[in-house]
């Protein structure tokens, strides 16, 4: 009895072990890569990928500005939910509506000129992309007016 029962369970283990066939990693690595191009997401491009601006010399108390240009290369509009500077010496524009795929636009950051010496200031941007947010930064150096 406890041969037969043996012989039967080394038949089951044998025919479950053939009939099972283990995942091929490239067709799991493909089905990930089209689940990727299928997700409609924005992307945010930054024009020659700069997202930091040294002003250089700055005159205490003179306003200075950059433009910051981006393109949505994504396949879904980007939203621009939130903008938070580092310090109220610095005042972003950004667009307030959505920028369509292929659409180019820009955020502008003015920093006031007040302060002492070298300075580095952030503007963080809260999107809709798949990192949630984009961190711009400016620098400089402030000078007393000759």
């Amino acid at each position: 009895m406890k041969k037969i029962f043996l012989a039967i369970a080394i038949v089951g283990l044998s025919v479950s072990m053939c009939a099972y066939t283990p995942e091929k990693k490239e067709d799991k690595k493909s089905q990930q890569s089209t689940e990727i191009k299928k997700e409609k997401r924005p992307i945010m491009a930054w024009e020659r990928n700069a997202r930091k601006w040294d002003f250089g010399n700055v005159e205490r108390g003179k306003k200075v500005s950059h433009v910051f240009k981006f393109k949505n290369t994504g396949n879904a509009p980007l939203v621009i939910a939130n903008v938070a500077t580092s310090c109220g010496c610095t005042m972003p524009e950004y667009p307030r509506e959505p920028i369509m795929p292929g659409e180019e636009s820009q955020v502008k950051v003015t920093f006031n000129g007040e302060g002492w010496d070298r300075f580095t200031k952030s503007v963080t941007l809260t999107v809709n992309t798949r990192e949630g947010r984009e961190i711009l930064y400016i620098t400089g150096n402030i000078i007393d007016p000759k």
